[in-house]
C-alpha cells in the first residue's frame, strides 16, 4: 500500500534553524540532511505516493528548496527566505509556486497548508479547520505516514487530533504509522522511532468505548481481527444482532463470547484486557439460565445503552418466547404463524387470569411495540404521534408485566 506522508514545518531549534544530521532508520540506512521528509524520501523508509506540509506563515518554508539547483531555484529561495522571517509571513502566491516546485523536486504531489502564527486558545477553531481540511486531501486508497519531527510542539497534537477526529465515526481502519527522527545534537545521529502503536492504542481505545456504550463493535472487530480472531467474530455477531433486531440469536452469541474468552491470546502486539472485560461484562449482564431469562436480560442491557428500540422489540420477544416455551417445542420460538395461529390465544388466557398484573402492562407492551414497527405513524384515534419522551415509563410499565409473566409461567399459575 502506498503512503501519503503529513510532515509539519517550523522554525528550527535553533536560531541558525534546522541542524544537519544523519538519521538511521530501523533497517540501517541513513541519510545525512536538515529535513527528515528528505531522509523518509532517499531511503525509502515507504512507498510515498503524495506529500502534505503543514506549517505557520513564518515557518522556515525555504530550508524545503534545494539551493544547489539552478538559477530558478535559488532565486525562489531568496524569495521565500525574506518573506519568511518577515511578520506577515510568506505569501499565498508563493505557497503555490512552493507547490509546483517541490512536487517537482520530489516527483509526486506535494501540498503545502499554511496557517495562522499565533497558536492559541482564540485561534483554535481556525487551526482546527486547517488541520482537518488536510484529511480530504488523502487519496482513499493511501495509507498515512504521519511524521512528527519538525514543527512547533503543538503541531503533531493538533494533527493528531484531526486525524481521530476524522477517522473517529468511519469505517476507515487505513494504516497509520507515526515516525519522529530523534535529534542529538552531541552524536549528530538521530535515530527514526516508530510510535505507530500510540494510534493504534487510541483507536483501540475510542472503538472499545463505542461498543461498550452502543454494542457497535465493528471497528473494534477489524482493529483486534489480527490478534484475536476469535473475539472479533463474536464482537461482530455482537454487533450484527444489536442492529438488526435479530435477538433470538442472543444465546449462540453468548456461546461465541464464552469460546473466544476461554480462547484470549497468552501474547499480543496489543493491550486486549479490557476488551476482554467488556465481553465478559457482556456475559454478566445477558448471559442467563433459559432463552426467556437471556431475553429479559439483554432487553434490559440494551435499554441501560439507550437502544431503546431494539429494548422494546426484545422485551415483546421476551414475552413470546415464554409462552411458546411453555407450550409448544423450542424450535416454534419466532415462528409467527404459530404465534398467530395459538400464542396470542394462550397470551390472552394468562392474561385474563391474570389482569391485575398483566392486562394493562402487556397490552401497553404490544402497541408500544408496533408502533416501532410502523415507524411511529399517528395513533388513529387521537391523531398524535407517539413521544419518545414517553419511553422510559413505558418501558418501566412493561417490564414489571414481562418480570411478572415469567414468574407465573415459571410456577404454573397457568
Amino acid at each position: 500500500m502506498a503512503y501519503t506522508i503529513i510532515s509539519s514545518i517550523g522554525t528550527g531549534m535553533y536560531k541558525d534553524g534546522y541542524k544537519t544530521t544523519a538519521y538511521r532508520f530501523p533497517d540501517g540506512k541513513e541519510y545525512t540532511t536538515k529535513v527528515f521528509l528528505e531522509a523518509v524520501l532517499k531511503c525509502k523508509y515507504r512507498q510515498i505516493e503524495k506529500i502534505i506540509l503543514v506549517g505557520t506563515k513564518t515557518s522556515s518554508w525555504d530550508i524545503l528548496i534545494d539551493t544547489k539547483g539552478d538559477d530558478d531555484s535559488e532565486a525562489l529561495w531568496e524569495k521565500i527566505y525574506e518573506e519568511c522571517i518577515s511578520p506577515s509571513g510568506i505569501e499565498d502566491s508563493s505557497v503555490k509556486e512552493l507547490e509546483i516546485y517541490l512536487s517537482k523536486r520530489f516527483g509526486m504531489e506535494t501540498v503545502c497548508k499554511v496557517h495562522t502564527n499565533k497558536i492559541d486558545n482564540d485561534t483554535a477553531k481556525e487551526l482546527f479547520e486547517c488541520y482537518r481540511s488536510v484529511i480530504p486531501l488523502i487519496p482513499k486508497t493511501s495509507d498515512i505516514l504521519f511524521d512528527i519531527t519538525h514543527g512547533f510542539r503543538s503541531m503533531p497534537l493538533l494533527l493528531f487530533q484531526a486525524l481521530q477526529f476524522s477517522f473517529s465515526n468511519s469505517a476507515d481502519l487505513r494504516s497509520v504509522e507515526i515516525v519522529y527522527g530523534e535529534y542529538n545534537k552531541e552524536t549528530s545521529l538521530s535515530v527514526v522511532r516508530n510510535l505507530s502503536n500510540y494510534w493504534t492504542y487510541s483507536e483501540l481505545g475510542d472503538a472499545l468505548n463505542i461498543f461498550e456504550t452502543k454494542l457497535d463493535g465493528y471497528k473494534l472487530s477489524a482493529i483486534i481481527e489480527n490478534e484475536w480472531q476469535e473475539a472479533s467474530k463474536a464482537i461482530k455477531k455482537i454487533s450484527d444482532i444489536a442492529q438488526t433486531n435479530f435477538a433470538l440469536q442472543i444465546e449462540d452469541v453468548c456461546r461465541q463470547v464464552k469460546n473466544a474468552i476461554q480462547k484470549f491470546p497468552s501474547e499480543s502486539n496489543l493491550s486486549l484486557e479490557k476488551v476482554k472485560s467488556a465481553l465478559e461484562n457482556y456475559l454478566l449482564k445477558v448471559s442467563k439460565s433459559a432463552l426467556p431469562e437471556t431475553l429479559l436480560a439483554y432487553a434490559k442491557y440494551l435499554y441501560s445503552l439507550h437502544l431503546n428500540t431494539q429494548a422494546i422489540i426484545t422485551l415483546q420477544l421476551t414475552v413470546e418466547a415464554a409462552v411458546t416455551l411453555k407450550n409448544a417445542s423450542v424450535e416454534r420460538i419466532g415462528d409467527y404463524e404459530w404465534w398467530q395461529d395459538y400464542g396470542r390465544d394462550i397470551l390472552k388466557n394468562i392474561v385474563k387470569e391474570h389482569q391485575a398484573d398483566l392486562r394493562k402492562s402487556l397490552n401497553n407492551l404490544e402497541y408500544f411495540r408496533n408502533q416501532i414497527a410502523h415507524g411511529g405513524a399517528r395513533n388513529r384515534e387521537s391523531g398524535n404521534f407517539p413521544n419518545a419522551q414517553n419511553i422510559p415509563q413505558n418501558f418501566a410499565s412493561s417490564l414489571k408485566g414481562v418480570e411478572t409473566l415469567l414468574n407465573i409461567l415459571k410456577n404454573n399459575k397457568v
